[in-house]
C-alpha cells in the first residue's frame, strides 16, 4: 500500500547567507512514495527527535505542539487516549500449533530448539537461537525462549524451558529475591497452551529418579485433552552413532525403559546430527490435534521485529511482559537474569509484530559477573543479543531515567558511552533506532532541578543521532505505553518508503538552487540526477559527472550534508539514510 503525504519538506541552508536556514515548502498534494501501510496518522510531527505529541495521540487534551515534559507526562496519565495503555499490543490471538519442551538439565533441549528453529537454506541459517554449553546439573536457560519451528512441511512455535529437577528446584528460585514473577507457573501456563510436549531424556544415560518426577509433574499440569489424545511424546536425545545395526540393541533397551514413564514408547534423535528427525516429523504430525493439522503446512506470515536492547537492569524484561499483558519473561533485581533472546508475537491495530527481549549488554571485561562459568554464557548471551539486533527491523533502546538523577548529570553524558556506542551500531547497520526513557515513575515526586535533568534529556539528549525518537514510559506502571507501538509502525512503514525519481529530481533542482555558490557543497553542481536503489534502509544514489577519480573522492561531509538534506525534506528524520556516488 503506498504511503500518502499531503506536504514534502524541501530543506535546505544557505551557505551565502552566513548559515542562515532558507526553508522551502512545495505542496506534492497527492505523491505516492509507494512502500508500507499508511503513517500512523503522522504521529510525529516536525521535529521528531523532540517526542513532541500532537493530536492524534492526546486527542481532546490541547497538548498538540508542546515539547515532552516531565509535568505534562504525569499530569495527562489519568486521561483517555493520552500515555494510559490505550496504544498497548495485544497477544496473537490467532490459533497456532505449539511444542513445549521439557527434560532435565543438559539432555539437549536447546540444541533440539535450535535443531527445529534453523531453516536449512535461509539467510543466517546455521545460527543458533538458544544458548548451549555442557553444564551436567546446571541451568543455562531461564526463560521459555520461543521460535518458529519447522520440521519437513511442519511449521509450529516452539518453546525451550530451563531444566526441571524437580518442583523443589523452581520454588527454590521463587523464595530467593531472584525473581519477582513465578517461573513455575511462566512453565505451566505455557505447558497448558501447547498442543504437543516433548520429554526429552538422556538415550545414552536412561532413565533418573527426576525423569520419573518429571513425568508425575506432568501429568499433574498437563491439560486432560493432552493426557488423553497421548500428545506427550518421550524423545530420546544424544543416540549420535546409535543408529547402526551394531547398536538397535541399546535403543531397543532405551525405548522399553522410556515406556516405564507412561507416555508410550519414545523417540530416538540426535538433535546434534540431526539423525532421527524423520522419526520425530511422524510422532508430530500424529499428534498435532486434527482441527489443526491443516494448518501446519501454512508458512509462517511476515511481522514488524522489534528487538528491545540496553544495559542490564533498565527494565526491557518488564518491558515484555507490559506488552504482551502477562508474565512471559523472568523479571527481577538482579542484573543479567535474562540470558537467551526471547520472543513473542503480539498484534496492535491489525498488524503483526515480533518483539524480541535481549539480555543486559555488557562489556567483555565485566562478562565473569554475571554467570559462575567465567562470563562463558554471559560472553554468549552478548553475542546473541547482538545477533537479534542485527536481524530485527526497529531497535528500541531502553535506558534508565533515574540514572539521570544521580549526581546532577551533564547534558553530554544523558547516554552512557556504551549506550551511545549501542545506538551508533544500529544505525550502523541500517535499524532505525527509537529510545525509551523507562522508569518515570520514580521521577514523580522529585525536585524542580531533577525533573529539568529529565526534560531536557527528552527534548535535546538526542540531538547527535539523525532525530530519533525519544519516548518516555513506565514499563512497570504502563504508563506511555500508548505511544509505542504508533511511533513503530510509523517508523517502520518510513524505513521500507520508496520516493519517486521524479521527486527527488525536482527536489535535487532545488537544493542546487539554494547552494549554487562555492565550499564543500558546489559538487552538487556535477550532480546530473538521483534515484533511490534501495529501501531497508533507504539508499539513495547520486551520479555525477566527471572522472572516476572525483567520485571515488567525494568528502565525508558532503555525504552527511545530503543525509541530513534527505532525512528533513522527507520526513526521514530518525530513519538511517545512507547515500552512493557513482
Amino acid at each position: 500500500m503506498a504511503t500518502t503525504r499531503g506536504v514534502a519538506r524541501w530543506w535546505s541552508s544557505s551557505m551565502a547567507s552566513g548559515g542562515c536556514g532558507v526553508v522551502l515548502l512545495r505542496s506534492v498534494l497527492g505523491t505516492s512514495f509507494g512502500g508500507g501501510h499508511q503513517a500512523a496518522s503522522s504521529f510525529w510531527p516536525a521535529g521528531l527527535g523532540s517526542g513532541i505529541p500532537t493530536t492524534t495521540t492526546t486527542a481532546g487534551s490541547g497538548f498538540a505542539g508542546k515539547k515532552w515534559t516531565v509535568g505534562w507526562w504525569l499530569a495527562a496519565r489519568g486521561r483517555s487516549g493520552g500515555v494510559d495503555h490505550g496504544g498497548e499490543a495485544s497477544a496473537a490471538a490467532a490459533e497456532k500449533l505449539r511444542v513445549i519442551l521439557l527434560g532435565q538439565p543438559n539432555v539437549g533441549k536447546s540444541t533440539l530448539f535450535n535443531r527445529l528453529t534453523t531453516k536449512s537454506g535461509r539467510k543466517g541459517s546455521g545460527r543458533k537461537t538458544a544458548i548451549t554449553m555442557n553444564t551436567p546439573g546446571g541451568h543455562v536457560t531461564r526463560d521459555v525462549i520461543e521460535g518458529k519451528g519447522t520440521l519437513g512441511d511442519l511449521r509450529f512455535h516452539v518453546f525451550d524451558t530451563a531444566g526441571h529437577n524437580d518442583e523443589r528446584f523452581w520454588q527454590s528460585l521463587e523464595d530467593t529475591p531472584l525473581l519477582e514473577n513465578n517461573l513455575g507457573s511462566i512453565v505451566r501456563d505455557t505447558l497448558r497452551r501447547s498442543h504437543v510436549a516433548l520429554f526429552v531424556v538422556d538415550g545414552r544415560h536412561g532413565l533418573s529418579e527426576p525423569d520419573f518426577a518429571l513425568a508425575r509433574w506432568l501429568r499433574r499440569n498437563a491439560s486432560e485433552e493432552m493426557m488423553r489424545e497421548g500428545r506427550v511424546r518421550v524423545v530420546l536425545n544424544k543416540c549420535e552413532g546409535l543408529f547402526s545395526r551394531d547398536f538397535l540393541g541399546e535403543i531397543d533397551a532405551t525405548n522399553a525403559e522410556a515406556c516405564s514413564l507412561g507416555f508410550g514408547e519414545g523417540v530416538s534423535i540426535s538433535a546434534e546430527t540431526g539423525e532421527g528427525m524423520s522419526d520425530l516429523y511422524h510422532a508430530l504430525r500424529i499428534s498435532f490435534p486434527a482441527s489443526l493439522e491443516a494448518g501446519a503446512a501454512e508458512t509462517h506470515g511476515r511481522s514488524i521485529r522489534v528487538a528491545i536492547t540496553g544495559r542490564p537492569n533498565v527494565g526491557k524484561s518488564t518491558l515484555m511482559n507490559r506488552i504482551l499483558g502477562f508474565d512471559r519473561v523472568l523479571t527481577g533485581p538482579k542484573p543479567g537474569l535474562t540470558r537467551d533472546s526471547v520472543e513473542a508475537d503480539c498484534a496492535w491495530e491489525g498488524r503483526q509484530f515480533t518483539v524480541v527481549d535481549t539480555a543486559g549488554r555488557v562489556r567483555s571485561s565485566k562478562f565473569e559477573h554475571y554467570d559462575d562459568l567465567g562470563g562463558q554464557v554471559a560472553g554468549q548471551a552478548n553475542e546473541e543479543a547482538e545477533r537479534a539486533v542485527h536481524f530485527a527491523h526497529i531497535v528500541v533502546l531502553l535506558v534508565d531515567v533515574s540514572k539521570l538523577l544521580a549526581g546532577g548529570t551533564a547534558l553530554s553524558s544523558y547516554l552512557t558511552h556504551f549506550e551511545a556506542t549501542i545506538a551508533a551500531n544500529a544505525l550502523r547497520h541500517g535499524r532505525p533506532l527509537i529510545v525509551l526513557a523507562n522508569k518515570m515513575d520514580l521521577v514523580d515526586g522529585k525536585s524542580p532541578e531533577e525533573r529539568e535533568i529529565v526534560n531536557k534529556f527528552l527534548n535535546e539528549g538526542l540531538q547527535n543521532y539523525q532525530g530519533v525518537k525519544c519516548i518516555p514510559v513506565s514499563a512497570k506502571t504502563g504508563l506511555g505505553m500508548g505511544f509505542l507501538f504508533p511511533a513503530v509502525a510509523e517508523t517502520y512503514d518510513k524505513w521500507q518508503d520508496r520516493i519517486q525519481t521524479s521527486h527527488l529530481n525536482d527536489w535535487l533542482q532545488d537544493l542546487k538552487h539554494f547552494h549554487h555558490g562555492g565550499g564543500p557543497t558546489s559538487i552538487l553542481n556535477s550532480v546530473r540526477y538521483v534515484t533511490q536503489v534501495k529501501a531497508r534502509p533507504p539508499t539513495f544514489a547520486f551520479f555525477l559527472s566527471g572522472s572516476k577519480k572525483k567520485k571515488e573522492n567525494v568528502p565525508n561531509s558532503v555525504a552527511k550534508f545530503l543525509v541530513g538534506a534527505i532525512q528533513n525534506s522527507f520526513g526521514l528524520e530518525g530513519i538511517p539514510v545512507r547515500v552512493l556516488f557513482r
